[in-house]
Protein backbone atom coordinates (compact mmCIF):
# COMPACT_ATOMS: atom_id res chain seq x y z
CA UNK A 1 0.00 0.00 0.00
CA UNK A 2 1.30 3.19 -0.78
CA UNK A 3 0.54 6.60 1.34
CA UNK A 4 -1.41 8.19 -1.55
CA UNK A 5 -4.01 5.47 -0.58
CA UNK A 6 -5.06 6.61 3.04
CA UNK A 7 -7.91 8.46 4.12
CA UNK A 8 -7.85 12.37 4.70
CA UNK A 9 -8.03 12.14 8.57
CA UNK A 10 -6.65 9.00 11.00
CA UNK A 11 -8.08 7.39 13.95
CA UNK A 12 -7.34 8.73 17.54
CA UNK A 13 -4.16 8.02 18.89
CA UNK A 14 -4.82 5.24 21.17
CA UNK A 15 -2.37 2.48 22.88
CA UNK A 16 -4.64 -0.40 21.74
CA UNK A 17 -3.61 0.94 17.85
CA UNK A 18 0.11 -0.97 18.87
CA UNK A 19 -1.65 -3.79 21.05
CA UNK A 20 -3.39 -4.89 18.04
CA UNK A 21 -0.22 -5.21 16.09
CA UNK A 22 1.69 -6.88 18.73
CA UNK A 23 2.16 -10.41 18.82
CA UNK A 24 -0.78 -12.56 21.28
CA UNK A 25 1.27 -12.79 24.82
CA UNK A 26 0.35 -16.80 25.15
CA UNK A 27 2.06 -17.56 22.21
CA UNK A 28 5.59 -18.99 22.73
CA UNK A 29 8.78 -16.56 21.63
CA UNK A 30 10.46 -18.78 19.72
CA UNK A 31 7.00 -19.08 17.71
CA UNK A 32 6.95 -15.15 17.10
CA UNK A 33 8.86 -13.85 14.27
CA UNK A 34 11.30 -11.25 15.08
CA UNK A 35 10.14 -8.95 12.39
CA UNK A 36 6.90 -8.81 14.44
CA UNK A 37 8.17 -8.10 17.36
CA UNK A 38 10.07 -5.28 15.73
CA UNK A 39 8.74 -1.62 16.95
CA UNK A 40 9.80 -0.14 13.40
CA UNK A 41 7.29 -3.17 11.84
CA UNK A 42 4.52 -2.75 14.02
CA UNK A 43 4.33 1.23 13.89
CA UNK A 44 4.76 0.96 9.97
CA UNK A 45 2.04 -2.11 10.06
CA UNK A 46 -0.27 0.56 12.19
CA UNK A 47 0.23 3.19 9.06
CA UNK A 48 -1.16 0.69 6.37
CA UNK A 49 1.81 -0.61 4.88
CA UNK A 50 1.53 -4.63 3.68
CA UNK A 51 3.08 -7.28 5.95
CA UNK A 52 5.40 -8.99 2.46
CA UNK A 53 6.41 -5.30 1.69
CA UNK A 54 8.06 -4.85 5.28
CA UNK A 55 8.96 -8.60 5.47
CA UNK A 56 10.78 -8.31 2.74
CA UNK A 57 12.55 -4.55 3.19
CA UNK A 58 13.39 -6.27 7.31
CA UNK A 59 14.93 -8.96 5.27
CA UNK A 60 17.36 -6.19 3.11
CA UNK A 61 17.70 -4.01 6.61
CA UNK A 62 19.00 -7.17 8.45
CA UNK A 63 21.72 -7.61 5.60
CA UNK A 64 22.57 -3.93 5.27
CA UNK A 65 22.30 -3.63 8.84
CA UNK A 66 20.32 -0.39 8.60
CA UNK A 67 16.42 -0.28 9.78
CA UNK A 68 13.39 -1.10 8.70
CA UNK A 69 11.90 2.61 7.91
CA UNK A 70 15.64 3.55 6.20
CA UNK A 71 15.12 0.46 3.65
CA UNK A 72 11.82 2.08 2.92
CA UNK A 73 12.54 5.77 2.42
CA UNK A 74 15.31 4.26 -0.02
CA UNK A 75 13.62 1.89 -1.80
CA UNK A 76 11.45 4.44 -3.86
CA UNK A 77 8.15 3.18 -2.77
CA UNK A 78 6.98 6.08 -1.07
CA UNK A 79 8.25 10.08 -1.01
CA UNK A 80 9.50 11.42 1.96
CA UNK A 81 6.71 14.02 1.92
CA UNK A 82 4.16 11.84 1.67
CA UNK A 83 5.53 9.38 4.09
CA UNK A 84 5.52 12.02 7.18
CA UNK A 85 2.63 13.32 6.15
CA UNK A 86 0.87 9.89 7.11
CA UNK A 87 2.60 10.45 10.47
CA UNK A 88 1.39 13.76 10.97
CA UNK A 89 -1.81 13.30 10.30
CA UNK A 90 -2.09 9.71 12.32
CA UNK A 91 -0.47 11.82 15.20
CA UNK A 92 -2.71 14.47 14.60
CA UNK A 93 -0.59 17.17 14.39
CA UNK A 94 0.21 19.71 11.55
CA UNK A 95 2.40 18.77 9.01
CA UNK A 96 5.41 21.26 7.50
CA UNK A 97 7.01 20.65 4.30
CA UNK A 98 9.32 23.63 4.15
CA UNK A 99 10.87 25.42 6.66
CA UNK A 100 11.65 29.18 6.21
CA UNK A 101 15.59 29.37 7.00
CA UNK A 102 15.06 33.35 8.57
CA UNK A 103 13.10 31.80 11.41
CA UNK A 104 15.59 29.40 12.53
CA UNK A 105 18.00 30.35 15.58
CA UNK A 106 21.90 29.79 14.67
CA UNK A 107 23.26 28.57 17.39
CA UNK A 108 27.05 26.30 17.64
CA UNK A 109 25.05 23.03 17.54
CA UNK A 110 22.76 23.42 14.93
CA UNK A 111 24.92 21.98 12.46
CA UNK A 112 24.38 18.48 14.24
CA UNK A 113 20.88 18.53 12.65
CA UNK A 114 22.96 18.26 9.39
CA UNK A 115 23.92 14.34 10.55
CA UNK A 116 20.57 12.99 11.60
CA UNK A 117 17.57 15.20 11.67
CA UNK A 118 15.23 15.16 14.56
CA UNK A 119 14.21 18.56 15.77
CA UNK A 120 14.41 21.96 15.51
CA UNK A 121 13.06 25.16 16.71
CA UNK A 122 11.07 27.55 14.91
CA UNK A 123 10.67 31.00 16.40
CA UNK A 124 7.30 32.51 14.13
CA UNK A 125 7.44 36.73 14.01
CA UNK A 126 3.76 36.75 14.86
CA UNK A 127 3.13 33.32 17.46
CA UNK A 128 4.70 31.35 19.92
CA UNK A 129 7.76 28.89 18.89
CA UNK A 130 7.00 25.82 17.59
CA UNK A 131 8.99 22.60 17.36
CA UNK A 132 9.42 20.51 14.43
CA UNK A 133 10.16 17.35 14.75
CA UNK A 134 11.13 14.34 12.57
CA UNK A 135 9.46 10.86 14.02
CA UNK A 136 10.93 7.59 14.26
CA UNK A 137 8.85 4.87 13.72
CA UNK A 138 10.72 2.93 16.15
CA UNK A 139 9.37 5.50 18.70
CA UNK A 140 5.99 5.73 16.85
CA UNK A 141 4.40 4.54 19.66
CA UNK A 142 6.26 6.39 22.66
CA UNK A 143 5.24 9.53 20.89
CA UNK A 144 1.49 8.66 20.46
CA UNK A 145 1.51 7.53 24.04
CA UNK A 146 2.78 10.92 25.09
CA UNK A 147 0.56 13.33 23.33
CA UNK A 148 -2.79 10.83 24.01
CA UNK A 149 -1.74 11.40 28.04
CA UNK A 150 -0.54 14.93 27.51
CA UNK A 151 -2.71 16.69 24.76
CA UNK A 152 -0.88 20.07 25.94
CA UNK A 153 2.41 18.38 24.24
CA UNK A 154 1.34 18.64 20.99
CA UNK A 155 0.51 22.18 20.82
CA UNK A 156 3.64 24.04 20.21
CA UNK A 157 4.89 20.02 18.31
CA UNK A 158 4.77 19.89 14.06
CA UNK A 159 6.06 17.21 12.07
CA UNK A 160 8.13 17.91 9.30
CA UNK A 161 10.88 15.54 6.54
CA UNK A 162 14.32 15.56 7.28
CA UNK A 163 15.13 16.66 3.96
CA UNK A 164 13.50 20.32 5.11
CA UNK A 165 15.51 20.19 8.69
CA UNK A 166 18.75 19.92 6.82
CA UNK A 167 17.60 22.68 4.37
CA UNK A 168 17.13 24.87 6.67
CA UNK A 169 19.85 24.41 8.83
CA UNK A 170 22.27 24.99 5.71
CA UNK A 171 21.06 28.15 5.01
CA UNK A 172 20.41 29.80 8.70
CA UNK A 173 24.08 28.98 9.04
CA UNK A 174 25.55 29.81 5.68
CA UNK A 175 27.04 33.02 7.32
CA UNK A 176 28.48 31.20 10.26
CA UNK A 177 29.93 28.20 8.47
CA UNK A 178 31.42 30.54 5.26
CA UNK A 179 33.09 32.65 7.89
CA UNK A 180 34.47 29.84 9.67
CA UNK A 181 35.84 27.83 6.64
CA UNK A 182 37.40 30.94 5.32
CA UNK A 183 39.21 31.99 8.36
CA UNK A 184 39.11 29.26 11.15
CA UNK A 185 42.30 27.62 9.97
CA UNK A 186 44.34 30.60 9.97
CA UNK A 187 42.65 31.59 13.74
CA UNK A 188 43.25 28.22 15.22
CA UNK A 189 46.53 27.18 13.65
CA UNK A 190 48.38 29.69 11.64
CA UNK A 191 51.51 27.92 11.01
CA UNK A 192 49.52 25.76 8.72
CA UNK A 193 47.74 28.31 6.92
CA UNK A 194 48.58 29.25 3.76
CA UNK A 195 48.03 33.11 4.37
CA UNK A 196 51.54 32.83 5.46
CA UNK A 197 54.06 32.23 3.00
CA UNK A 198 57.07 31.82 5.27
CA UNK A 199 57.26 32.02 8.82
CA UNK A 200 60.13 34.36 10.72
CA UNK A 201 62.36 31.50 11.41
CA UNK A 202 61.61 30.10 7.70
CA UNK A 203 62.35 33.25 6.02
CA UNK A 204 65.54 33.48 8.20
CA UNK A 205 67.78 30.25 7.13
CA UNK A 206 65.97 30.93 3.55
CA UNK A 207 67.66 33.75 3.39
CA UNK A 208 70.59 32.63 4.72
CA UNK A 209 71.35 29.46 2.27
CA UNK A 210 70.78 32.44 -0.57
CA UNK A 211 73.28 34.21 1.01
CA UNK A 212 75.77 31.16 1.03
CA UNK A 213 75.14 29.98 -2.53
CA UNK A 214 75.79 33.80 -3.81
CA UNK A 215 79.10 33.97 -1.98
CA UNK A 216 80.01 30.77 -3.09
CA UNK A 217 79.39 31.30 -6.36
CA UNK A 218 81.44 34.48 -6.00
CA UNK A 219 84.12 32.58 -4.25
CA UNK A 220 84.66 29.27 -6.75
CA UNK A 221 81.99 29.88 -9.35
CA UNK A 222 83.04 26.58 -11.19
CA UNK A 223 83.11 24.11 -8.52
CA UNK A 224 79.79 25.58 -7.22
CA UNK A 225 77.86 25.57 -10.18
CA UNK A 226 79.36 21.55 -10.44
CA UNK A 227 77.97 20.86 -7.36
CA UNK A 228 74.58 22.56 -8.05
CA UNK A 229 74.20 20.66 -11.15
CA UNK A 230 74.77 17.58 -9.66
CA UNK A 231 72.65 18.23 -6.76
CA UNK A 232 69.52 19.40 -9.08
CA UNK A 233 70.27 16.04 -11.35
CA UNK A 234 69.98 13.36 -8.33
CA UNK A 235 67.10 15.48 -7.52
CA UNK A 236 65.45 15.46 -10.87
CA UNK A 237 66.55 11.51 -11.58
CA UNK A 238 64.47 10.84 -7.87
CA UNK A 239 61.63 12.40 -9.28
CA UNK A 240 61.91 10.24 -12.98
CA UNK A 241 62.05 6.61 -10.14
CA UNK A 242 59.09 7.98 -8.49
CA UNK A 243 57.13 8.49 -11.89
CA UNK A 244 58.21 4.62 -13.31
CA UNK A 245 57.38 3.37 -10.16
CA UNK A 246 53.28 4.95 -10.01
CA UNK A 247 53.71 3.93 -14.24
CA UNK A 248 54.55 -0.06 -13.26
CA UNK A 249 52.17 -0.12 -10.47
CA UNK A 250 49.17 1.20 -12.31
CA UNK A 251 49.90 -0.67 -15.77
CA UNK A 252 51.75 -3.76 -14.68
CA UNK A 253 50.29 -4.18 -11.21
CA UNK A 254 47.72 -7.44 -10.68
CA UNK A 255 44.51 -7.15 -10.88
CA UNK A 256 42.90 -6.14 -7.43
CA UNK A 257 39.69 -8.12 -7.42
CA UNK A 258 36.21 -6.30 -5.87
CA UNK A 259 36.48 -7.65 -1.75
CA UNK A 260 33.07 -8.69 -0.77
CA UNK A 261 32.01 -7.25 2.56
CA UNK A 262 31.44 -9.53 5.19
CA UNK A 263 27.49 -9.63 5.60
CA UNK A 264 27.25 -10.55 9.39
CA UNK A 265 28.80 -7.14 10.34
CA UNK A 266 26.94 -3.94 9.66
CA UNK A 267 28.11 -2.06 6.82
CA UNK A 268 29.46 1.50 7.18
CA UNK A 269 27.20 4.07 5.36
CA UNK A 270 29.63 6.59 2.91
CA UNK A 271 29.14 10.25 2.05
CA UNK A 272 29.91 10.95 -1.46
CA UNK A 273 30.58 15.02 -2.26
CA UNK A 274 30.66 15.95 -5.55
CA UNK A 275 31.63 18.95 -5.83
CA UNK A 276 29.98 20.92 -9.31
CA UNK A 277 30.38 24.66 -11.07
CA UNK A 278 29.06 25.27 -14.73
CA UNK A 279 28.60 21.48 -14.83
CA UNK A 280 25.10 21.82 -16.37
CA UNK A 281 25.77 19.93 -19.54
CA UNK A 282 27.31 16.96 -17.57
CA UNK A 283 24.45 16.51 -14.94
CA UNK A 284 22.90 13.62 -16.15
CA UNK A 285 26.09 11.48 -17.19
CA UNK A 286 27.49 12.35 -13.53
CA UNK A 287 24.29 11.04 -11.49
CA UNK A 288 24.02 7.93 -14.18
CA UNK A 289 27.54 6.93 -12.86
CA UNK A 290 26.75 7.81 -9.19
CA UNK A 291 23.70 5.42 -9.56
CA UNK A 292 25.56 2.59 -10.58
CA UNK A 293 27.77 2.68 -7.48
CA UNK A 294 27.83 -0.98 -6.06
CA UNK A 295 26.49 -0.27 -2.43
CA UNK A 296 22.89 -0.36 -0.43
CA UNK A 297 21.13 3.42 -1.14
CA UNK A 298 20.29 2.85 2.44
CA UNK A 299 23.64 3.84 3.11
CA UNK A 300 24.94 6.28 0.53
CA UNK A 301 24.80 9.84 1.65
CA UNK A 302 25.62 12.11 -1.56
CA UNK A 303 26.21 15.67 -1.54
CA UNK A 304 25.98 17.50 -4.64
CA UNK A 305 27.67 20.85 -3.96
CA UNK A 306 26.57 23.79 -6.14
CA UNK A 307 27.84 27.24 -6.04
CA UNK A 308 25.10 29.42 -5.03
CA UNK A 309 25.05 31.37 -8.00
CA UNK A 310 25.14 28.28 -10.41
CA UNK A 311 21.62 28.54 -11.06
CA UNK A 312 22.25 26.41 -14.82
CA UNK A 313 23.45 23.50 -12.74
CA UNK A 314 21.38 23.45 -9.90
CA UNK A 315 18.17 23.75 -11.98
CA UNK A 316 19.72 20.93 -14.60
CA UNK A 317 20.23 18.59 -11.11
CA UNK A 318 16.55 19.38 -9.96
CA UNK A 319 15.17 18.63 -13.01
CA UNK A 320 16.48 15.02 -12.70
CA UNK A 321 15.06 12.17 -10.73
CA UNK A 322 18.04 12.44 -8.04
CA UNK A 323 16.18 9.67 -5.42
CA UNK A 324 16.44 10.10 -1.44
CA UNK A 325 20.24 9.18 -1.29
CA UNK A 326 20.91 12.68 -3.39
CA UNK A 327 20.86 15.95 -1.44
CA UNK A 328 21.62 19.35 -3.40
CA UNK A 329 23.52 21.32 -1.04
CA UNK A 330 24.13 25.57 -2.17
CA UNK A 331 27.45 26.79 -1.18
CA UNK A 332 28.22 30.87 -1.22
CA UNK A 333 30.00 31.94 -3.41
CA UNK A 334 31.86 34.21 -1.28
CA UNK A 335 33.99 31.20 -0.12
CA UNK A 336 34.79 29.95 -3.61
CA UNK A 337 38.49 28.51 -3.73
CA UNK A 338 40.65 30.84 -5.86
CA UNK A 339 41.81 27.64 -7.35
CA UNK A 340 39.80 25.07 -9.91
CA UNK A 341 37.95 23.22 -7.50
CA UNK A 342 34.80 25.85 -7.16
CA UNK A 343 34.53 25.60 -2.95
CA UNK A 344 36.70 24.28 -0.30
CA UNK A 345 35.58 20.42 1.10
CA UNK A 346 35.54 22.05 4.64
CA UNK A 347 32.02 22.87 4.11
CA UNK A 348 30.70 19.52 4.34
CA UNK A 349 33.08 18.67 7.34
CA UNK A 350 29.66 17.42 9.10
CA UNK A 351 27.93 16.13 6.47
CA UNK A 352 29.24 12.17 6.56
CA UNK A 353 31.12 9.51 7.77
CA UNK A 354 33.99 9.01 4.89
CA UNK A 355 34.12 11.73 2.08
CA UNK A 356 35.22 10.71 -1.64
CA UNK A 357 35.69 14.08 -3.21
CA UNK A 358 34.95 13.55 -7.34
CA UNK A 359 34.59 15.78 -10.19
CA UNK A 360 33.21 15.61 -13.43
CA UNK A 361 35.89 13.70 -14.69
CA UNK A 362 35.96 11.06 -12.41
CA UNK A 363 34.00 8.38 -13.92
CA UNK A 364 33.29 6.20 -9.84
CA UNK A 365 34.77 2.34 -9.87
CA UNK A 366 31.31 0.74 -8.64
CA UNK A 367 33.55 -1.71 -6.21
CA UNK A 368 35.29 0.80 -5.05
CA UNK A 369 33.19 1.05 -1.71
CA UNK A 370 33.63 -2.88 -1.15
CA UNK A 371 37.17 -2.75 -1.46
CA UNK A 372 37.52 0.30 1.18
CA UNK A 373 35.16 -1.32 3.42
CA UNK A 374 37.41 -4.57 3.22
CA UNK A 375 40.43 -2.57 4.00
CA UNK A 376 39.30 -0.89 6.80
CA UNK A 377 38.48 -4.33 8.48
CA UNK A 378 41.82 -6.00 7.58
CA UNK A 379 43.50 -2.92 9.20
CA UNK A 380 41.95 -1.42 11.79
CA UNK A 381 44.41 0.68 12.93
CA UNK A 382 45.31 2.52 9.62
CA UNK A 383 43.16 4.81 8.26
CA UNK A 384 42.89 4.43 4.48
CA UNK A 385 42.22 7.54 2.29
CA UNK A 386 39.53 8.02 -0.46
CA UNK A 387 41.99 9.43 -3.19
CA UNK A 388 40.61 11.31 -6.40
CA UNK A 389 41.36 8.18 -9.51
Amino acid sequence: MRLGEYPPASPPVQDGVWQDHAPPANKAAEDVPASDADPEFIALSALGFSKPLLAALAERARQNGTGIERELLHSGQVEEAAYYGAMARFLRLPFIGAIDPSLVTDIPLLDTQLQRPSQIRITHRHGAPQVAVVPEASRLADLGTALAAMPALGRDLAITTPSAVRGAVWKAGARRRAQDTVSALFDRFPDFSARIVLAGHQGFYAGLALAAVVSALIVMPLATLLLLHIGLSCIYLASLFLRFAAFTRQNFAPAMLPALPVRDEPLPCYTVMVALYREAAVAEQLIASLKRLDWPAALLDTKLVCEADDHETIAALKALALGPCFEIVEVPPAIRAPSRRPSPMRWLRRAGNIWRSMTRKTDPIPSNFARLTDAFRRHPRKSPACRRR
